[in-house]
């Protein structure tokens, strides 16, 4: 595992349109764990969920949970059916028109690979790289995005962490492969 990837802001993707009728804020949030933003645990709901709690303080608005995978959210608030998601401005690709929030949070990304792959190989600044990036299904990872377009890197996807970690742990392939992910997630 190697830290030297970008920070990212983790920043509340807001569509006001719906709440020019409504006493309540319907919020997407992930149907897994996101440490430390997001925890589905009833005990321990992470930094977004006090965000949250703020707003709804000094709003009155009403915050209206919808746990649902990353893709699906992205679905909902494009279809006006949520009002705002988890997500990093930096990190999006369509061009529809929203609003975001300052920063909340920032998360450090990480380079994960096998045993015996050393991660340094797999750094944006490696005219060399080559490999496989193992991804989750919905995400995008805006610097390796164009060495997937071109063929240069080969991407799977999978649903959870815990099943692209697996496949990582289990590998008995012999291309190098890796998966971006915050430190946070991995640890």
């Amino acid at each position: 595992m190697c830290s030297f990837m970008k920070q990212v802001f983790v920043v509340l993707l807001l569509l006001l349109s719906n709440q020019v009728f409504s006493e309540s804020f319907r919020v997407a949030l992930p149907d897994e764990d996101y440490p430390p933003i997001h925890f589905v645990d009833k005990n321990n709901k992470g930094i977004l969920n006090r965000v949250l709690s703020k707003f709804s303080a000094e709003s009155g608005y009403k915050i209206e949970y919808v746990f649902v995978p990353k893709v699906r959210s992205a679905k909902l608030i494009h279809d006006n059916h949520i009002d705002a998601r988890m997500e990093s401005e930096a990190w999006q690709i369509d061009n529809h028109p929203h609003y975001w929030s300052e920063g909340i949070v920032i998360i450090e990304d990480v380079i994960i690979t096998g045993r015996y792959v050393d991660p340094r190989i797999f750094d944006i600044k490696n005219k060399f790289i080559s490999g496989v990036l193992l991804g989750h299904y919905g995400y995008i990872y805006p610097q390796y995005e164009p060495l997937v377009k071109n063929k240069t890197l080969h991407r799977e996807n999978f649903y959870s962490d815990l099943a692209l970690l697996k496949s990582l742990h289990n590998n008995t392939y012999e291309q190098k492969r890796f998966a971006i992910m915050s430190r946070a997630v991995f640890n």
